[in-house]
């Protein structure tokens, strides 16, 4: 779906390319506002502890299953904030920020009504399964998860505004930062045992972003419309913390683990307003790409290998955002 919103996005921004225009970027002080819907598709979530033993002859031969808890899609309000300052010249300063909440909560019924399988929790430390937490042959399981996701930064730009034929275009540069926190908490139980075989895990994901980026803003204007592109590309360091915590009836398991990669952000955005004095509103809409930090779950030790305790590592993901804009020239 966000691939083919990509595509779409593209060929909608590059059509909107030719229109002419007549208009000057006004000069002085000006503030841009955009309330948005925003999504964002992040790596599926499977709840650490969820594990899936096939058993014959009381012997367990076959190997362990992860259970996604959790769908990567995330969707809430998103609010945009732009203020700066125009010379005649055409160089501009310009500070941006953005902050989006999103929230979900999957609950999940796991039967598995043949006698061979046995299904429980491995310990998110990577060590083996405590005593009492595997749930009886052919039992069901339920398993609710929910997923708090804030995405919030800021950036300082500085560009210049150059007229071209039918338009103008403003190429910026400048530093950023972003933060991408997210919170999970996941109860799974025995249906048929629910006092005794449960499980609890808490997860805490931070990830801190600070890199640099550039990019170009195209405008053009026809009919008392302005039609507005933006491509930015980002290269940041992103620095990334886990802590879990997991409860069973017998015992209480904790692990931390910290992360650090270098990785890129590309965001493709438009939209069309209008100017009513000094006011202009409008609607926008964008895609970005992003590298996120993603939880591996951990793995118990066998005969021949040694379990890994719950780690991160990286993933890519997509997002999308619609919404409106306000802007005011002072």
């Amino acid at each position: 779906m966000f691939m083919r919103g990509f595509i779409l996005s593209a060929v909608l921004l590059l059509f909107l390319l030719p229109i002419t225009s007549s208009a000057e970027e006004p000069v002085g002080f000006y503030m841009t506002g955009e309330a948005s819907v925003f999504a964002l598709d992040l790596p599926e979530y499977a709840a650490a502890t969820v594990l899936l033993d096939r058993i014959r002859f009381n012997v367990v031969d076959g190997p362990y299953e992860r259970i996604t808890t959790s769908s990567g899609f995330q969707s809430g309000p998103m609010g945009t904030l732009s203020a700066g300052w125009r010379a005649k010249n055409g160089i501009f300063f310009e500070a941006r920020g953005f902050a989006a909440n999103l929230h979900s909560k999957q609950t999940t019924l796991f039967d598995y009504p043949t006698a061979d399988i046995r299904y429980g929790w491995v310990p998110i430390d990577g060590g083996d399964p405590a005593l009492g937490t595997m749930i009886a042959n052919g039992d069901d399981m339920h398993t609710s998860t929910t997923r708090d996701v804030e995405y919030h930064g800021g950036s300082a730009l500085v560009g210049w505004v150059v007229p071209v034929k039918n338009g103008r275009v403003s190429p910026f540069a400048g530093i950023s930062y972003m933060e991408l926190n997210q919170d999970f908490s996941s109860y799974c139980y025995c249906v048929q045992d629910a006092d005794s075989i449960y499980m609890s895990l808490e997860e805490y994901l931070d990830a801190k972003y600070l890199g640099i980026l550039a990019g170009v803003r195209v405008h053009f204007e026809s009919d008392g419309l302005e039609f507005h592109a933006e491509g930015k590309l980002g290269v940041y360091n992103l620095d990334a913390d886990y802590d879990g915590f997991q409860s069973v009836k017998t015992h209480s398991t904790t692990v931390s683990d910290t992360f650090s990669d270098t990785c890129v952000k590309a965001t493709l955005s438009g939209g069309v307003t209008k100017r009513t004095g000094n006011w202009i509103y409008g609607v926008n809409a964008g895609l970005e790409y992003l590298t996120v930090p993603t939880i591996r779950s951990s793995t118990t030790h066998s005969g021949t290998s040694n379990g890994s305790p719950t780690h991160l590592d990286t993933e890519e993901c997509f997002g999308l955002k619609g919404g409106l804009t306000i802007s005011y020239a002072f």
